[in-house]
């Protein structure tokens, strides 16, 4: 019995999707980990293209639709494969066209114990072969921060705005997988700065919806009042102009939080705390949140309505 093309494409699609990793588990997944999830993902890939050319069309599609990169092996492998599909030059329209819908997923994790201030994967060249995608998700693992500069930090932020930086308005919904951006409150990645300092400030207009996995501390009340210049914290939601979701999974002082005029939806992850007198929302500190304005939208009169 022969399986229809339809049908064969959906299930391979899902069982492909299935070997992204979860963003919630970065802490939990090591060196080990991570290749042995690349040693299964490549194996399926491989045993799927051995089937028949309908199956290795339809994998190398989906390869080319889900991207996973964290090793060098994830590198290569996705770069061969794009250039079977479309060709040695994945920058024409066409093959942009083809990539407009991909979801790209970086972990930021190989890292070159020589350089001191680099990895192994240039990470940092993977628009040149994936030109187009619909959504990013960039993971920095935390577990290995400890012997880290912040410098080393500032560089791991600057890998990820540079490939955001490289999608220019195709890239619609990004996810920042960071766990520790508390430890790098006040360093500015280079692809953005302060407004009144050059380079002039770069903004993604085409992102509408950002996911936090924490949303950077601001400690600038221990400095000065207000926030400062290099405001990490300040400044991220604002080169967003047009973000109208923001999606954040760990507490954090909503006063705190400087919104584009765009957002509509703020999406928050408030799971229950156990325990006696534990309640998950006082963390967000939701009162001083509204009292500081937060998601109140600028109303008119018009004809006896409001709008």
């Amino acid at each position: 019995m022969e399986i229809p093309p339809d049908l064969a494409e959906m299930v391979i699609v899902h069982a492909w999707r299935t070997f992204t990793p979860d963003t919630k588990a970065i802490r939990d997944r090591d060196a080990a980990q991570r290749a042995s999830d690349g040693k299964l993902r490549w194996s399926f890939f491989g045993r799927l293209s051995q089937v028949s050319r309908t199956f290795k069309y339809l994998v190398q599609a989906a390869a080319c639709h889900t991207v996973t990169i964290e090793t060098q092996v994830d590198f290569d492998m996705h770069q061969k494969i794009i250039f079977d599909v479309l060709g040695p030059d994945p920058a024409t329209d066409p093959a942009r066209g083809f990539l407009q819908n991909t979801e790209l997923f970086i972990t930021l994790t190989d890292v070159d114990p020589f350089s001191g201030f680099g990895y192994r994967v240039k990470y940092e060249q993977i628009p040149d072969f994936i030109t187009a995608c619909r959504v990013l998700t960039v993971a920095i693992e935390s577990h290995s921060s400890t012997y880290r500069s912040s410098a080393y930090r500032a560089c791991e932020y600057q890998t990820a705005f540079d490939c955001l930086a490289r999608y220019g308005g195709a890239c619609a919904e990004v996810h920042f997988a960071w766990t520790y951006t508390h430890n790098a409150t006040r360093l500015l990645p280079a692809t953005i700065s302060a407004p009144d300092a050059p380079p002039v400030r770069q903004r993604f207009p085409g992102v509408q919806r950002l996911r936090l996995t924490k949303y950077p501390r601001c400690k600038c009340h221990h400095w000065v009042r207000g926030h400062v210049q290099d405001c990490f914290s300040h400044l991220l939601p604002t080169i967003f102009p047009n973000l109208v979701h923001l999606h954040i999974e760990t507490p954090y002082f909503l006063k705190n939080i400087t919104l584009p005029p765009r957002t509509r939806v703020l999406e928050l992850e408030v799971p229950p705390c156990d325990g006696p007198g534990s309640y998950s929302l006082v963390p967000w500190n939701f009162v001083s949140g509204l009292k500081a304005g937060l998601m109140q939208c600028e109303t008119r009169q018009e004809g006896g309505d409001w709008r």
